[in-house]
């Protein structure tokens, strides 16, 4: 009688299949912000404070009285980022799990291809999140319309966007980007999607053509804020505590710039709007190159070095077509992935430009990459145990088993200024 599958032998299948290079291929390829990022992998307490100094000491004068009788402190703003947690799950048929006894390749194969997805699933959140700002909303509506019975079609204001859609996703709406506003009960799951039209089907119970007007925003349900999180954000940030997303480029270099009221991660970043949440710099009426110069100006006057830019493929394309016969390509390297993208002159360096699917449309961003953190409790993603150490786990009333991949994070950067948010015109002129 052949012997059943054991604990102990799923954990070493796991552990031979999802060694480290596959791990790093299912989780950096088509990912280069994701691959370029610092990581490290320890979280401890419920946030991690993240000191910026944005003013120095002011004890100075060509009059000594007046330097004495005016000495004030280094001025610290000290983001207390706190963890964030997203999942995605894998469930193995009872019949594939029994199958090992006799065919252990039978198990591999189909165990591999529910993870695999699984993983990639995992991947592509955190990869997509990575360019927004934490609020869950992926893709912005510019019409509903009903096909027949509770099939509808969703169109997109941004066909681009729909590389965030997914069939079989279930999805909600929200009036505003940052999660606020009037959100619809009514859920719809997607059936399917057509990429380059910009739109896809989804079916829902309720009437989405009137419930789901045009310039609303799509979020995963479940990604929207909830007041009732367990992100342990501390006291002192009223616009943060509900965000259920890692907070990303679009959360610390906000196009618009905060105001008064602003309170991110517990700081006021009004104080000093450059030095706290970037450059934002709106160059739609320019050409890319003078764009990328004057905004790369504009951070080196902060004391930055910008020498990564992140765009998506539809501004990359843009920017390669502008540069013309100037286009100088560079190739980057991550462990065993490669990247390949341009160079462009920046105010006081030389950029090198990737294109990355998951960034929006219309604008670079300009990164002084060694300041930005990946902060994560163990590698994010990665496949999920709890104290009894055990992977796969039962599913109760199902002839099944379940798999969990997903991370505890949240990223930063260490100096806000030096990095910036440039605006750029798709169409050149």
């Amino acid at each position: 009688m052949a012997s059943p599958i054991t604990q102990t032998a799923v954990a070493g299948i796991l552990k031979e299949l999802y060694d480290d290079q596959k791990v790093q291929w299912l989780t950096y390829k088509d990912n280069p912000a994701l691959a370029m990022i610092k990581k490290e992998e320890k979280f401890p307490g419920k946030y991690y404070p993240n000191p910026v100094v944005y003013g120095l000491t002011q004890g100075a004068s060509a009059t000594f009285a007046s330097a004495y009788n005016n000495q004030s402190s280094p001025q610290v703003a000290e983001f207390l980022v706190t963890r964030v947690s997203d999942f995605s799950l894998a469930t193995i048929d009872g019949q594939l799990l029994a199958a090992a006894q006799t065919d252990p390749g039978a198990f591999i194969d189909g165990a591999e291809l529910m993870i695999d997805a699984a993983w990639q699933t995992a991947v592509n959140r955190i990869a997509g999140a990575m360019f927004r700002n934490g609020a869950g909303t992926i893709a912005q509506i510019a019409s509903v319309a009903n096909v027949s019975g509770s099939n509808y079609l969703v169109t997109l204001t941004n066909p681009d966007d729909s590389v965030m859609i997914e069939v079989g996703q279930v999805l909600v709406a929200v009036q505003n980007i940052d999660g606020s506003g009037t959100a619809p009960t009514d859920v719809a799951t997607v059936t399917a999607v057509q990429r380059s039209a910009g739109t896809f089907n989804v079916t829902c119970a309720t009437n989405i053509v009137s419930d789901w007007p045009a310039l609303y925003y799509l979020a995963v349900q479940g990604d929207l804020p909830t007041l009732s999180n367990n992100n342990f954000q501390p006291s002192g940030s009223s616009t943060t505590n509900s965000l259920l997303k890692l907070s990303g480029f679009a959360a610390w270099l906000p196009l618009t710039a905060p105001g008064a009221g602003d309170s991110f991660f517990g700081v006021n970043r009004s104080l000093d709007v450059q030095r706290l949440s970037g450059t934002q710099f709106n160059g739609t009426g320019l050409s890319f190159e003078e764009a990328l110069l004057q905004g790369t100006g504009q951070i080196a006057m902060q004391g930055g070095r910008v020498d990564t830019g992140v765009c998506s493929y539809a501004t990359y394309t843009a920017l390669i077509t502008s540069l013309g016969s100037k286009v100088v390509y560079v190739d980057e390297k991550v462990g065993e992935i490669g990247f390949r993208g341009v160079q462009v002159n920046g105010a006081n360096t030389v950029m090198s430009v990737f294109p990355d699917r998951s960034c929006p449309d219309g604008v670079i961003y300009a990164l002084e990459m060694d300041s930005w953190v990946l902060r994560s409790q163990n590698s994010a993603p990665h496949i999920l145990k709890y104290m009894d150490e055990i992977e796969i786990l039962r599913v109760p009333g199902v002839d099944a088993a379940e798999l969990r991949v997903g991370g505890y994070m949240n990223m930063y950067t260490k100096k806000p200024g030096h990095n910036g948010a440039i605006q750029v015109q798709l169409q050149e002129f």
